[in-house]
């Protein structure tokens, strides 16, 4: 999973945990499913209040 791979969760577990608690968001959307494929480009995502990273996917 691209949270833990990136830092922002310390395991698999937390990632899927804070996903079903609707912590996190990919460009103000709030995602609540954990397989959500990207398509090429540039996205924001937000966990929780206070985690960011900005992915871009080619």
């Amino acid at each position: 999973m691209f949270l833990t791979d990136a830092g922002l969760t310390a395991s698999r577990g937390e990632a899927r945990r804070l996903i079903g608690q609707n912590a996190l968001s990919v460009d103000g959307v709030v995602v609540t499913d954990a397989v959500t494929p990207f398509a090429p480009g540039e996205y924001v995502i937000k966990l929780g209040k206070k985690r960011f990273l900005r992915l871009t996917v080619s």
